[in-house]
């Protein structure tokens, strides 16, 4: 259904408007969790991300950039996420520093992906200590918080098949926590 509302914007008079932008981003959405990570998804992210852009909506602007930082990641395009991911956190510095520590919590996560475990501490323990003081959602502090306990688990386990499942979990976890908040 939402497929077929995109085709009809053009018709209506909406293509461009935030109207395209949220239906781009909730067929990038239910693409992404119902039939994996396509190209269909990754262009809706990015059209939405344009609109973004350029009707100066930075909340929509965040979360494409969060999603396709992610997508970036697991697809493996590792260094196209990292760069995604930077944007992510100069956008939030600039225009909305309480989505900072979510932006350095991906950022964290990417590195930790990566193998740039030190990096990756450094980052995560300046969030932990700064989001002790200001953080005014637990979720990302907690997230946050679980892959810097898990860095030495990382450190052990440096090759991909033992690492990921570790991270993997560490998401369950995250999402298991979210559900009780």
């Amino acid at each position: 259904h939402v497929s077929r509302a995109i085709e009809e914007l053009d018709a209506a008079g909406l293509a461009g408007t935030a109207t395209e932008m949220q239906l781009q981003m909730s067929l990038a959405g239910a693409t992404m969790f119902t039939r994996g990570v396509m190209p269909q998804a990754i262009n809706a992210m990015r059209r939405a991300l344009d609109i973004a852009v350029q009707i100066g909506d930075t909340d929509y602007r965040l979360r494409c950039l969060r999603m396709i930082g992610g997508c970036e990641l697991f697809v493996g395009e590792h260094d196209a996420a990292i760069r995604t991911l930077e944007t992510f956190a100069s956008v939030a510095a600039a225009a909305d520093p309480s989505a900072l520590p979510d932006g350095e919590t991906h950022l964290g996560l990417a590195e930790i992906y990566l193998g740039r475990l030190q990096s990756s501490r450094r980052r995560l323990e300046r969030l932990y200590e700064h989001s002790l003081q200001d953080l005014n959602d637990p979720r990302d502090l907690y997230l946050g918080r679980l892959a810097l306990e898990n860095i030495e688990e990382y450190k052990k386990n440096s090759t991909y098949d033992v690492m990921y499942p570790t991270f993997c979990n560490d998401i369950i976890l995250y999402k298991q926590h979210i559900e009780e908040i």
